[in-house]
């Protein structure tokens, strides 16, 4: 990914927008079952990352990031809405 928003010249903000960002499976777990599901998990063998949350509100999403991810020079965010 950093090397398709470096040759591309592509913003932080479309990069969040376009792309996956590589994630691969992701599971929605309730919060009162999450700590279940990265246990067994764990137990299989595969590599959890809490990537975020889910609540009510308005459809879309935010994604954030730091300065320095996909070269951006200072911390952003971007809002979509579906």
């Amino acid at each position: 990914m950093a090397f398709l928003q470096k040759e591309g010249a592509i913003a932080p903000a479309e990069m969040a927008r376009t792309f996956n960002c590589g994630l691969g499976l992701v599971i929605a777990a309730e919060l009162n079952h999450y700590h279940e599901v990265i246990a067994r998990l764990t137990e299989a063998g595969e590599t959890v990352h809490i990537i975020g949350k889910i609540w009510p509100g308005e459809r879309g999403c935010m994604v954030q990031g730091p300065r320095g991810l996909w070269s951006a020079r200072e911390d952003w965010e971007v809002t979509h809405r579906a």
